[in-house]
């Protein structure tokens, strides 16, 4: 669904009126988020394993499997417990990170206010 997209930043206070924006393109969620690409999935947060990466309980992930993995990057790994919320660690030296157990990567994070 499209959504009207303004293309001025959004000041802290009150914003003035003769800011509005009329005619610009709309802003397609599912274009910034990739979601029409059959790699990209949605997963909601539990508990509070992401509190220090800013992601919380309830948060809406995107997770992309085509991604590549990049270090310090946010993943999805398959573990005994089932899928956690990683950050990808660097691997050891002179090696490549191996996507064997990663799910996939977080690309983005969608929140409710």
């Amino acid at each position: 669904m499209p959504i009207q997209k303004m293309t001025t930043l959004i000041p802290c206070g009150f914003p003035a009126p003769a800011a509005d924006e009329e005619g610009s393109a709309p802003l397609s969620l599912d274009a910034l988020v990739g979601s029409a690409r059959p790699s990209v999935f949605f997963m909601r947060m539990e508990g509070n394993g992401g509190e220090a990466w800013g992601i919380y309980s309830g948060d809406l992930l995107v997770v992309d499997r085509a991604a590549p993995l990049r270090r310090g990057a946010l993943g999805i790994r398959e573990e005994a417990e089932g899928l956690v919320l990683c950050r990808v660690a660097p691997p050891a030296r002179g090696t490549a990170i191996s996507p064997a157990r990663w799910w996939g990567r977080v690309t983005h994070v969608v929140r409710a206010l």
